[in-house]
């Protein structure tokens, strides 16, 4: 019997410094869903085309919000060559470009 693991990568999402959810991401998919308390609180969905929900959020690539974050074109090209990533990496320049700020108030963070 062959079986086939893929890795699972996470990270915190985190809206004004507080923990909205946790991104997924393996080989073919990407997941997103809301933390618990930050959905039971005052806090805002992170996107539109994410509303605050206890449902789960399943995509093929990297959802549209968070590849909005990104760099595009030559500056991508630089920016992972400097850093080592892999440029069609989505989830990899996340984690290095938006740890600590980013467009907005939105921060993402490995989780380890």
């Amino acid at each position: 019997m062959n079986s086939i693991y893929y890795k699972i990568r996470k990270a915190f999402v985190f809206k004004n410094g507080k923990i909205a959810g946790i991104l997924l991401a393996s080989k073919r998919r990407f997941v997103f869903i809301y933390d618990a308390d930050y959905i039971d609180k005052d806090g805002t969905s992170i996107a539109i085309n994410l509303p605050k929900s206890k449902r789960i959020f399943y995509s093929k690539c990297l959802f549209p919000f968070f590849s909005g974050l990104l760099p595009e074109g030559e500056n991508r090209a630089d920016i992972c060559k400097r850093l080592k990533i892999n440029v069609n990496d989505d989830f990899a320049v996340l984690l290095a470009l938006c740890k600590n700020e980013s467009i907005g108030d939105i921060t993402v963070q490995e989780a380890r």
